[in-house]
């Protein structure tokens, strides 16, 4: 069952990382947050399916492409909304991924996006 309340963050800056971690959280999200594409992997298998995971694509240890493979390989979360989020040129090669960001992005529109998918309302 997917936790429409909840979403995953995988991103390996810190900067970055908290600084959406505090938007959506004062949108009135919960959010999980990852260093890395492993411990995405990691925290997605713990717990029920979130909402929309926010992915990096560029990361140390297990980068954002191969977090997609690993994550549809699985029947649980073969289906969870991704949005990627990279400062590079290429998007991730996945028909299922929703939005491609380029860093920098307006957080306005990406809070509108998750909210819809969350179900939750600006505070």
């Amino acid at each position: 069952m997917v936790d429409r309340s909840r979403i995953l963050i995988i991103e390996d800056d810190a900067d970055v990382r908290e600084a959406l971690a505090l938007a959506l959280a004062d949108a009135g999200v919960a959010v999980e947050v990852a260093v890395d594409g492993m411990d995405g992997l990691a925290r997605l298998r713990a717990g029920p399916p979130p909402s929309v995971i926010l992915l990096d694509l560029r990361m140390p240890r297990l980068g954002g492409e191969e977090f997609l493979r690993e994550m549809r390989a699985d029947p649980r979360h073969e289906h969870v909304p991704v949005i990627t989020m990279t400062a590079g040129a290429d998007p991730a090669d996945d028909p299922e991924v929703l939005a491609h960001l380029h860093k920098p992005f307006d957080l306005e529109s990406l809070l509108q996006i998750v909210l819809s998918l969350t179900g939750a309302s600006a505070a």
